[in-house]
């Protein structure tokens, strides 16, 4: 087991802090992406998106986005995916190329605005999407959707995950109730269910047994 250790800088005037001007830090929903050789990091509070470089500790770049709650950065492609609370997930290579809705199923038209989630497959190029009406697969450059999955009746998706080979995908439910999916269909395996009320914040994978 490795202990965990804490570092901050030796200059203690280079910290690293978002802007959050606009609304205070209580409603704030943060979120961060590391690109692939550690040398960024790509930071979000609410509508700001800010590059820092980690050699450095100077921000290089500002983005205005929408309202953020997801960011994932794609080595293979060079770029950055981000999602948020109203539904659209965008791509960005330091300024916005593009973004795209989620499809919602018809009778949730008029879903609440809710925490969108994304993360990229282990081959850098499709991209997982969980909202709270449903789990879809994305290719990343034209943000097409190819595998949606909706669940039946009125529960709710609270997170999900690739597995470590990205051939499955583990999604919680905020009953508790844990579905496996085959991630190349977004087919249904199995469930795991719960024997008490739960409300699961966040789902993990192992990080070297798939199953």
């Amino acid at each position: 087991m490795v202990t965990p250790q804490f570092w901050q800088p030796k200059n203690s005037l280079q910290l690293l802090i978002n802007d959050i001007s606009d609304n205070g830090p209580e409603v704030s929903v943060s979120c961060f992406a590391l690109s692939k050789n550690d040398s960024y990091l790509i930071s979000a509070s609410r509508r700001m998106i800010t590059l820092f470089n980690l050699i450095t500790y100077k921000v290089i770049a500002k983005l205005k986005g929408h309202l953020i709650t997801g960011l994932a950065f794609s080595s293979a492609l060079n770029i950055m995916v981000s999602s948020g609370e109203d539904t659209q997930c965008g791509i960005d290579k330091w300024e916005k190329q593009k973004c795209k809705f989620l499809q919602m199923p018809d009778e949730k038209m008029q879903v609440v605005l809710s925490a969108t989630y994304i993360q990229f497959h282990q081959d850098q190029i499709h991209f997982l999407v969980v909202h709270e009406t449903q789990l879809a697969i994305y290719e990343a450059k034209e943000l097409k959707c190819l595998l949606h999955w909706t669940p039946l009746g009125s529960v709710s998706f609270s997170q999900a995950t690739f597995s470590c080979d990205s051939q499955v995908v583990y999604a919680s439910f905020v009953d508790g109730t844990i579905f496996v999916f085959d991630a190349s269909k977004l087919e249904l395996k199995c469930t795991v269910g719960c024997v008490i009320e739960a409300y699961p914040n966040a789902i993990a994978s192992h990080p070297q047994k798939p199953t």
